[in-house]
């Protein structure tokens, strides 16, 4: 072999490692950089929900702190009607006090107009046989 093969070969053979490098080199360098942008994508995304997440959170604390408000409110509320309620209580007592036909024979009325020795009786339905007229059923 003449040395001008040889250094043909050598050379052609230089070529072909300096290719072989750069295109792994490139393909190495293409990978991390997809690598790169898949992490950058999957931040983005871990900061996307994360945002969500707050924003959540801050609604369920600010719908709780809206209930405890309204049930406070709400116990407010209660007390005054139970202070009302005492209060008028305590006006039909001191107006059962002064009343001066207290003593005499009328009977007394309860706050709600009737008097407080009668009792409310339930009204006769016609379907009620006991309430029927012993010649008048009705046998059809």
């Amino acid at each position: 072999m003449s040395a001008f093969l040889i250094v043909v070969i050598a050379v052609v053979l230089l070529v072909a490692v300096a290719t072989l490098l750069l295109v792994v080199g490139s393909g190495r360098s293409r990978r991390l950089e997809d690598e790169r942008n898949r992490s950058d994508e999957m931040r983005r995304e871990a900061e996307f929900h994360n945002v969500r997440a707050q924003r959540a959170q801050a609604e369920a604390e600010e719908r709780m702190a809206r209930a405890r408000r309204e049930e406070a409110a709400a116990q407010e509320e209660a007390l005054r009607a139970e202070e009302h309620e005492r209060e008028a209580s305590e006006r039909f007592r001191r107006a059962e006090e002064l009343d001066p036909d207290k003593g005499s024979d009328q009977p007394r009325r309860s706050r709600f107009g009737r008097a407080e020795d009668q009792e409310a009786e339930p009204e006769p339905t016609p379907d009620d046989p006991a309430e029927q007229a012993p010649g008048s059923r009705d046998d059809s």
